[in-house]
């Protein structure tokens, strides 16, 4: 396994989402209202002090962070039986049949046929009549589906389709029906259980579900694990005096939609559950290739962002996604990994390693001295860009702590050593700016809000200390600028 023995060039130490202590609120305070002069009144797209202010009083909350993605959408045709049949297990249904984690369209629909015959139709107020009420409630409210509707109605029909299916698993092997057997019978009854199993327990995984959110889920918060950690210890308790509870299935199929399914399976390796069952087993047999695959899948997402700089903010929520599923997958090592899945897994760290130091960080490093690049004197001309910079360097911050774990900070380390570099340049440059205009009798009032700029975004990646030492050694410069700017700011 790839390992971060070698720390690369000597880096200060990483600061992260937090103002760093020390002189960090001073200048944060300067700042905002530094950025107050690079506002033009006339020009409708400008930046209010009272935004900036509260932007760095909220601690710097990252403004470029990815909106969660939407939930996948109903079919054409709206709920119907065979859509609720399958809520239990949306997430694990495959239509290319390739997938060996997941379950195979085709096969699903058969189990439904078998169903489908052997319930009795309902009298009165029909399935159908209920779905298709719910389905007009949420026209009329101009909402999604009610998740506690679906469960309510799900409540009792997944309960008769289990048996229903369990009865028709039995006929088949018994050579009286048919539709279970076909070309593939023992892979089709294999998947035909699996899906008996998991309908049985719909209860728990709905719950989960609603827990977690929709997909894609990035990483599970505290709470959550909490939660989830509580619901299978339950579960793994009842499993105790009945076979069919397995919790491991509920944790497979709750996988299904997280970006990190390491993480959880990292958690149930450490809970008491009880034995494994035939279908649980199962299932974990499928917890390598899913981890895998997950990984794999993002590492070429990233391929195909664009490395411009509007793509920023998407690269690096996809790299520390990335980086988190890498680092919980590792620690499947000490739960019984294979020797396998631990050499694709390095194979995996490595590919991502390269991508960081030869695609990404290029990308990183030119949107953070974007704001300097144009002369730099005049901080006038960038104020929006200015504030993205911090962002991505709160990013970086965050992404080269997240890849430590599985040492792929070798390739961002130097980097970041160069980039800083970079940022004490451009405030030499400025500080002889603000020397210049001084001993002209001048104050270079742009120059000073553009040097604090500068000093800000260093002290996001490289901590306090270095930041306060820049800061001292212009002190006379920003001072005088900031005597003659105080006069010219309105709140």
């Amino acid at each position: 396994m790839p390992s971060s023995s070698d720390p690369g060039p000597e880096v200060a130490p990483m600061v992260g989402a937090e103002p760093a202590p020390a002189m960090s609120r001073g200048v944060q305070a300067r700042l905002a209202e530094a950025l107050l002069l690079t506002e033009d009144p006339s020009a409708s797209d400008s930046l209010r002090a009272a935004e900036i202010s509260a932007w760095y009083r909220s601690g710097g909350a990252d403004p470029l962070a990815a909106r969660p993605r939407a939930r996948p959408q109903l079919p054409s045709d709206g709920p119907t039986p065979f859509w609720l049949f399958c809520v239990p297990f949306e997430d694990m249904l495959d239509s290319t049949g390739a997938d060996p984690t997941r379950l195979p369209q085709e096969a699903v629909r058969a189990c439904w046929r078998a169903v489908e015959g052997r319930v009795a139709a309902e009298p009165g107020e029909t399935l159908e009549w209920g779905l298709a009420a719910l389905a007009e409630k949420a026209r009329l409210d101009g909402t999604d589906l009610d998740p506690a509707a679906i469960d309510v109605i799900g409540g009792r029909w997944w309960p008769i389709w289990q048996q229903s299916l369990t009865s028709a698993i039995a006929d088949a092997r018994a050579g009286h029906l048919e539709i279970l057997v076909g070309r593939n019978g023992r892979k089709l009854l294999a998947e035909a259980e699996t899906v008996a199993a998991i309908l049985r327990l719909a209860g728990p995984i709905q719950r989960l579900k609603g827990l977690l959110g929709p997909p894609p889920i990035a990483h599970l918060s505290s709470a959550q694990k909490s939660a989830i950690r509580s619901e299978l210890e339950s579960l793994g308790r009842a499993h105790r005096r009945e076979v069919w509870s397995d919790p491991r299935i509920v944790a497979h199929v709750v996988a299904q939609r997280l970006e990190n399914p390491a993480e959880l399976f990292v958690m149930t390796a450490q809970l008491e559950l009880g034995a494994v069952s035939e279908h649980g087993k199962r299932l974990g047999e499928a917890r390598e290739p899913l981890i895998l695959a997950r990984s794999a899948k993002q590492l070429a997402a990233l391929d195909e962002m664009p490395p411009t700089g509007s793509a920023v903010p998407e690269i690096i929520a996809a790299c520390e996604i990335a980086a988190g599923a890498l680092a919980s997958a590792a620690e499947l090592e000490h739960h019984g990994a294979s020797a396998a899945y631990l050499r694709e897994l390095a194979r995996l760290q490595e590919a991502f390693a390269q991508r960081l130091g030869t695609t990404i960080m290029p990308v990183l490093r030119a949107e953070i001295v974007a704001p300097w690049q144009d002369g730099g004197e005049d901080a006038r001309s960038d104020a929006a860009g200015v504030l993205r910079a911090e962002a991505v360097a709160r990013g970086l911050a965050r992404l080269t702590r997240s890849t430590a774990p599985i040492g792929a900070e070798t390739a961002v380390r130097p980097q970041i050593a160069a980039l800083l570099d970079e940022i004490e340049a451009i405030v030499a440059r400025l500080a002889e700016g603000l020397k210049a205009a001084a001993d002209r009798g001048e104050t270079a009032v742009g120059s000073g809000a553009a040097l604090v700029n500068a000093v800000r975004t260093l002290e996001l990646l490289a901590g306090s200390d270095r930041a306060h030492a820049l800061v001292s050694t212009h002190a006379a410069l920003l001072n005088a600028a900031w005597a003659e700017a105080e006069r010219d700011i309105v709140v």
